[in-house]
């Protein structure tokens, strides 16, 4: 699990600050408790747009071969309050109402004997319209699994009346985590809409064709196997894909996101006597301020990763949890338009703390990263290469405030190769104040 420590996290600037690059001065900004004193911490040296440099240890090395990436506006980076915005039941009808067919949807909670009976007369209604050999399939899938349900329900919801909201589903009733599954059509096509969260832990709201309920879409390498063999068959550009996703999501009301990162993307598991193909985009997208946003990498943009982990420290009160409450919207895009949505931890912007920041010279965040990466290679005595930096933004929450801030990313490598192309973070240094907000010994701890 990514840990993040902060010696200098601001919660609050108590006095204007100016860009990276301008002249030296003495910058005053509030850490919680205490005040923190930069002096003369900027500088008029000029960026390096590639680092080419081997950091030795006593027992490894760090091997750094990067080219450094800055936002277009890297002289004015904003520090952004932001605060949880999880949904609650009016989201979830208000968006059920938005987002599907007047008419078309309808609870799906097979959880007690009264919905199972009610989704299976739906399905059988809606199974022979279906011309998609997938979504017959997934048809299929749903009344076997209804008919389970049926036969092996150990605990019957009778909560479960049919309205739309949220419901916790728990077997032992006093879980944390509650949920909502709705069945609907969008322009005819059917789509499974669902709603998961625990509060003040984590939230998210994933939009999917009916027939790939079953099935998600792998980020994969531009030159991995099966990209070489054919390309990507969507007849959507990167470009095109991506302003697709953009134009959706901020129909949605999530006007601050920019797009990150587009993978091409290909479906998990292969039906038999058919061949999985490229053929679609997963578009990533974050909250972006002045071309700042939070840059791609595994620990901030794998749902899975970030939002939760099984606590078993007590067996009979299992619970999943989460460190890190990281917001960021995934899109998958094919030859159809949209296809999957998923907006993982919705936040709201409480106020911008700073709108010009100071931030460190890039020699004086240099010399921490690289102390830093001593001791990772001495702790594992091995050879990590670095092969990318990058100035952005990281979420950093202290005494329950969760900011944005510029760190400096220091990147091992994103294999093209691969079928899980992801990059991931070596060292990452808080830009304001030099703090190591996180690095791979870390999980060590």
């Amino acid at each position: 699990m990514k840990k993040k420590y902060i010696t200098g996290v601001v919660l609050m600037v108590l006095c204007a600050m100016t860009g990276c690059g301008s002249k030296k001065e003495t910058t005053t900004v509030a850490t919680g408790t205490d005040a923190l004193v930069l002096e003369e911490i900027s500088s008029e040296e000029e960026i390096p747009e590639t680092v080419s440099e081997e950091v030795n240890g006593e027992y490894g090395s760090a091997v750094i071969e990067a080219e450094v990436k800055l936002p277009e506006k890297y002289n004015t980076c904003s520090i952004v309050e932001l605060e949880t915005d999880f949904y609650d039941d009016q989201d979830i009808k208000d968006i059920a109402t938005q987002i599907f067919d007047e008419g078309s949807y309808f609870l799906y909670m097979p959880y007690n004997n009264e919905q199972i009976a009610f989704l299976q007369g739906k399905l059988a209604e809606l199974a022979p319209l279906a011309t998609d050999p997938k979504e017959i399939r997934q048809f299929e899938e749903a009344q076997f699994m209804l008919e389970y349900n049926l036969v092996n329900l150990a605990e019957k919801h009778d909560e479960i009346d049919g309205e739309i909201k949220f419901y916790n589903v728990s077997e032992d009733g006093i879980g944390e985590e509650c949920t909502c599954n709705i069945f609907g059509t969008i322009d005819g096509i059917n789509y499974f809409l669902s709603f998961t969260k625990s509060e003040e832990e984590y939230c998210f709201m994933e939009l999917k064709k009916w027939r790939d309920v079953s099935h998600s879409y792998m980020d994969i390498g531009d030159e991995c196997f099966d990209v070489r063999l054919s390309g990507n068959a969507c007849t959507y550009s990167i470009e095109e894909a991506e302003e697709l996703a953009l134009e959706y999501v901020k129909g949605l009301g999530y006007e601050d996101f920019g797009v990150v990162r587009t993978y091409n993307a290909i479906c998990d598991t292969t039906y038999d006597g058919e061949t999985n193909i490229v053929e679609g985009y997963n578009v990533y997208l974050g909250r972006t301020y002045n071309s700042f946003n939070v840059p791609m990498s595994y620990e901030n943009y794998n749902e899975m990763y970030n939002l939760v982990y099984w606590d078993v420290t007590q067996n009979a009160n299992q619970r999943r949890i989460s460190e890190d409450i990281i917001e960021f919207v995934k899109v998958y895009v094919d030859s159809n338009g949209v296809n999957v949505v998923q907006i993982n931890n919705p936040m709201k912007v409480s106020g911008i703390l700073s709108e010009n920041t100071t931030m460190l010279s890039f020699d004086t965040v240099h010399e921490v990263a690289k102390d830093t990466m001593k001791t990772i290679v001495d702790e594992w005595q091995y050879t990590e290469y670095v092969d990318s930096i990058e100035l952005g933004y990281d979420y950093i929450m202290e005494e329950g405030k969760i900011v944005l801030i510029p760190v400096w990313y220091y990147y091992s490598g994103e294999d093209q190769t691969s079928n899980y192309p992801f990059r991931w973070i070596f060292v990452e240094i808080n830009a304001i104040d030099g703090s190591v907000v996180y690095s791979q010994i870390s999980d060590l701890e």
